[in-house]
């Protein structure tokens, strides 16, 4: 499932409580987090970036008060839906992780229901 900001997400699944929602779209971002959260996306120690599988290749690299997606210098998410933000401007999809996107689902219509 392709990942879209929280305020479409919101949008086109009103079956999902919202604030369970927002709950994991506002989660602070951490980069090394990026495998886990989507499809494709692997850590490569020897060049320090992040490089996902698709036909673009897309490259992410993290700095101290900055990040590039495929060179272009963006200031530092402060959660996730600020990097899911910052990769569609980019032009770069991203697909969530099947785990996440049971977290999205089940989890969230488990908790909604009791």
């Amino acid at each position: 499932m392709q990942s879209v900001c929280l305020k479409e997400f919101v949008q086109y699944f009103p079956s999902v409580p919202q604030e369970y929602a927002q709950k994991l779209y506002m989660q602070p971002f951490y980069p090394q987090n990026i495998p886990a959260l989507f499809e494709g996306w692997e850590y490569y120690a020897y060049c320090g970036c992040y490089i996902d599988s698709s036909e673009d290749r897309n490259i992410i690299r993290f700095g101290e008060s900055s990040y590039t997606i495929n060179a272009e210098s963006l200031h530092l998410p402060d959660d996730l839906n600020d990097f899911i933000n910052d990769c569609r401007r980019a032009g770069v999809k991203l697909i969530w992780s099947e785990e996440m996107a049971d977290e999205l689902w089940f989890r969230s219509t488990a908790t909604h229901k009791n």
